[in-house]
């Protein structure tokens, strides 16, 4: 999502991988969408402009790998998430947490959410992004599943 870093960086440097950014901004999207071409990625990047809530149920395909990096509140969605991630794909969830316990609370929503979906999570990574007060980091957790 957003203008488009993620999904760009990984088409220029993995020619054989497709990828599809969804965004809710419409002004973000568009800049997405600018990105796209100037990097000349547009046959493996698709842009998409709407609520993931909404347009997941019309895509058409599951994916091996859903980069959730939203700064707060990426755990609103994995209800959303999952159900996109193909059998044994890999989730990458991106959270705020206290530096007393890092890891705890995002691996225990991504786990709930892989059993609502009646799948098991097994956590494979566990990585400190950022530094985000003296007390709070950005994690990420990646999740097979």
């Amino acid at each position: 999502g957003g203008v488009g870093p993620l999904p760009i960086r990984i088409a220029k440097h993995r020619p054989d991988v497709r990828a599809t950014a969804i965004e809710l901004n419409p002004y973000a999207h568009n800049y997405c969408v600018e990105n796209i071409h100037l990097n000349r990625v547009g046959d493996r990047v698709e842009a998409i402009l709407g609520d993931v809530r909404e347009v997941a149920g019309s895509l058409d395909r599951r994916y091996d790998r859903i980069l959730m990096p939203l700064p707060k509140g990426a755990y609103m969605f994995l209800d959303v998430a999952v159900p996109l991630l193909q059998d044994g794909g890999v989730l990458h969830f991106y959270h705020w947490a206290p530096s007393e316990d890092m890891y705890g609370e995002a691996e225990e929503l991504v786990k709930a959410a892989f059993r609502e979906e009646g799948r098991e999570a097994v956590v494979t990574d566990r990585v400190r992004v950022s530094q985000y007060s003296p007390r709070y980091w950005k994690v990420r957790i990646d999740a097979e599943g």
